[in-house]
C-alpha cells in the first residue's frame, strides 16, 4: 500500500535518466573538483562502486542472518507451518539471485570504468547518427546523441540483466504462484517502456539541455529545478489516467456492498470517496495491493482485483481508510515536497561537476577543447555525475525511507482510529477466526495448485484466466469489457463473504488484512533491524500489529 509518487518510479525504471533523478541519486560533490584530474575522477567512482557493493553486501547478510527458522508464537499470527516453510524457500532464492544480480551489476561498473565502455558507446551512437543521417545537423545536435546515448545504455543494461529477470520471473515468482505474466506481456511492458522513455524523455532533456547550455550563470540549476519540479507534479496528476492505463485495464467498483463500506469509510474519516477504481493487477501477479493517486479533486483509489479474491469487505474497507490516512495527514503533499528539495539540491550540487571536462575524459569520452565540446559531452558528464555523487542518495534515501515508515505507522492509526465497521447483512456469516484463517490458507493451496497445474499447458493457460469466459463464436470483448465482467463476479462473492467474528472491533479488520498481505506475499516477519533501516519504506508487520494494538488501547 502507498502513493504514486513511489508507484510512478517503480513502474517506469528505465525514465531515471529523464524523470526522476532526484528519487533516484542525489549527488554530493563539488567544492575541489574542479581540478581533479580524469583519473582522479575514475578512482572516485570505482570508491564509490565499491562503496555501495560494500554496504549493500553487509546489510544484506545480517538480513539473512535476522530471517527466522522457527515458527514461534509471534509468527503463527500470520504463518501457518506450510505457509512458514514456502517463505524460507522463497526468501533464501531471492536472495541468491539478489547476490547474483548484485555482484554482475558491480563487476560490469568495474569493467564499464576500466575498458571506457561509456566511450564507446558514445563514439558508436555518434558515428551511426552521423552514416545514417549523412552528418546532417539535426542528426548529430547534442540533443539527439544525448537521447540515442542514453537509450543504447539502457538497451545495452536491459538485454545483459534480461536473463536474470526472467529467471525471476518465470522461474521463482512462477515456483511461489505469483507470476501471471506471460512472456509475450513481459516484453510487450519492455517495448512499451522503453518507447514511453522516448516519447517522455526526449523532449524533457531537450529542455533541460537548453536551460543548462542557456548561458545563465548561477541561476541555471534554479531554472532547470522549475521546469523538472512541475514535471514531476504533472507526471503524478497524470499516473492514474494516462500512464497506468497503457499497462492495465482500471474500472470502477461497482454499486454494492463493498462500495457502500468504502464511502461509508470516507464519511467517517471527513473525506468524501468520490471514484473508487478497480486495477487489474492479477493480469501480472497474485500479490496483492492498493494505493492512492493524485491531489485534492484529482485523487483517486486504486484497488488491485487480487484484493477481491479473497479480503472481506471489511478489510478491504479498513485498508481504503488506511489510504485515506494518508491524505488526511497530507503525505502525498509531503513526499512532492521532499522529493522537490531533493531536486533542488540535486541540480545545485550537479551544475558544480557537468561541466568538468575531467568527468567525461574519465570514462572515455573526449571532444574538442572549449565550451562547445563541453557542451557536446553533456548527456555522459550528466550520467557520470549520477554516479559520482551517489552516495550522498544513502542519506536522502534513509530519511525518505524513514518518513514513509512514519507515514506508514500514522495512515494506519487512522484507519484504526476513524474506521468503524457497519452492522453486517444477515447473509453474510460470521466466522471463527481459526474457520477464516483455514479458509485463507485453503484459498492460497489452490491457487498455487492451479498455478502449478497450469505449467506447461501453453502460453493463454498460463496467465491463470478462465478458460471458459469465451466460447467459440462468442462476440469479441475489449479488456475493458472483460475486466467490468470479471470484477461483476468478483463482487457476488465478496457481498456474501464471511467476515471474522471480532472483525466489528476497532483495529482488528486492519489488523487481518495486513496479516493476509503479508502471507500471501510471504514477506520476511524478522527482518534486521539495520536491513529496515536502509531499504524498508512501510515498518516489519509485526512492529505494525503491535503498533495498532497500541493504538486501540488509547482509544479504550
Amino acid at each position: 500500500m502507498g502513493t504514486s509518487v513511489g508507484n510512478l518510479t517503480a513502474l517506469l525504471p528505465q525514465m531515471q535518466e529523464f524523470a526522476f533523478p532526484s528519487l533516484l541519486a542525489l549527488p554530493g560533490l563539488g567544492g575541489g573538483m574542479e581540478s581533479a584530474s580524469a583519473a582522479e575522477v575514475r578512482g572516485l567512482l570505482l570508491a564509490v562502486n565499491i562503496f555501495e557493493v560494500v554496504v549493500n553486501g553487509v546489510v544484506s547478510y545480517l538480513n539473512a542472518r535476522s530471517r527466522a527458522t522457527q515458527l514461534t508464537p509471534s509468527l503463527r499470527s500470520v504463518y501457518d507451518e506450510h505457509a512458514f516453510e514456502q517463505f524460507q524457500k522463497y526468501s533464501k532464492e531471492n536472495g541468491v539471485i539478489s547476490f547474483i544480480s548484485s555482484s554482475i551489476s558491480f563487476f560490469l561498473s568495474i569493467l564499464f570504468l576500466l575498458f571506457a565502455v561509456f566511450g564507446e558507446v558514445d563514439r558508436l551512437v555518434v558515428d551511426t547518427l552521423t552514416s545514417v543521417s549523412g552528418g546532417h545537423w539535426l542528426a548529430v545536435h547534442p540533443i539527439t546523441v544525448g537521447v540515442c546515448f542514453y537509450l543504447s545504455l539502457q538497451l545495452l543494461m536491459t538485454l545483459i540483466t534480461l536473463p536474470i529477470s526472467l529467471y525471476k520471473t518465470f522461474a521463482i515468482e512462477e515456483k511461489y504462484g505469483f507470476n501471471k505474466m506471460t512472456i509475450g506481456l513481459y516484453f510487450a511492458d519492455m517495448a512499451k517502456s522503453f518507447l514511453l522513455g522516448i516519447v517522455i524523455g526526449f523532449p524533457l532533456y531537450a529542455v533541460l539541455y537548453l536551460v543548462l547550455t542557456s548561458g545563465e550563470g548561477e541561476r541555471v540549476w534554479i531554472y532547470a529545478w522549475i521546469i523538472l519540479g512541475a514535471f514531476t507534479i504533472l507526471l503524478n496528476l497524470a499516473y492514474v489516467n494516462l500512464i497506468l492505463p497503457l499497462f492495465n485495464t482500471l474500472v470502477k467498483l461497482p454499486e454494492g456492498r463493498l462500495h457502500r463500506e468504502i464511502v461509508e469509510a470516507g464519511r467517517q474519516a471527513g473525506f468524501p470517496v468520490e471514484e473508487i477504481t478497480v486495477m487489474d493487477g492479477s493480469k501480472r501477479t497474485t500479490k496483492a495491493n492498493a494505493f492512492l493517486s493524485g491531489f485534492g479533486k484529482a485523487k483517486k483509489i486504486v484497488l488491485f482485483d487480487t484484493l477481491l479474491t479473497t479480503f472481506s469487505v471489511r478489510e478491504m474497507a479498513a485498508v481504503v481508510a488506511h489510504e485515506l490516512g494518508h491524505h488526511a495527514y497530507r503525505h502525498i503533499y509531503l513526499n512532492m515536497v521532499n522529493a522537490l528539495l531533493q531536486l533542488l539540491l540535486f541540480l545545485y550540487l550537479l551544475s558544480t561537476v557537468i561541466f568538468l571536462p575531467a568527468v567525461a575524459e574519465a570514462v572515455g569520452v573526449k571532444r574538442a577543447e572549449g565550451e562547445e565540446g563541453i557542451k557536446s559531452a553533456l548527456h555522459v558528464t550528466f550520467y557520470i555525475a549520477l554516479e559520482l555523487l551517489g552516495p550522498l542518495s544513502v542519506l536522502t534515501s534513509l530519511f525518505s525511507h524513514a518518513c514513509s515508515r512514519l507515514f506508514e505507522y500514522q495512515a494506519d492509526e487512522f484507519s484504526v482510529r476513524s474506521y468503524s465497521p457497519s452492522p453486517l447483512p444477515e447473509r453474510v456469516p460470521l466466522l471463527k477466526r481459526d474457520k477464516a484463517d483455514e479458509s485463507f490458507r485453503a484459498s492460497e493451496k489452490e491457487k498455487r495448485e492451479k498455478r502449478e497445474g497450469k505449467k506447461g499447458e501453453g502460453v493463454e493457460k498460463a496467465t491463470g484466466e478462465k478458460q471458459d469466459e469465451q466460447e467459440e463464436g462468442e462476440k469479441k470483448q475489449t479488456s475493458k469489457e472483460k475486466m467490468e465482467e470479471s470484477v461483476s463476479k468478483l463482487m457476488k462473492e465478496v457481498e456474501t463473504r464471511g467476515e471474522v467474528e471480532d472483525s466489528d472491533k476497532k483495529g482488528q479488520a486492519l489488523k487481518r488484512a495486513l496479516s493476509l498481505l503479508s502471507a500471501s506475499h510471504l514477506d520476511n516477519l524478522t527482518p534486521h533491524p539495520l536491513y529496515v533501516f536502509f531499504h524498508y519504506t512501510h515498518p516489519p508487520i509485526l512492529n505494525r500489529l503491535e503498533a495498532i494494538d497500541k493504538n486501540v488501547k488509547k482509544l479504550m
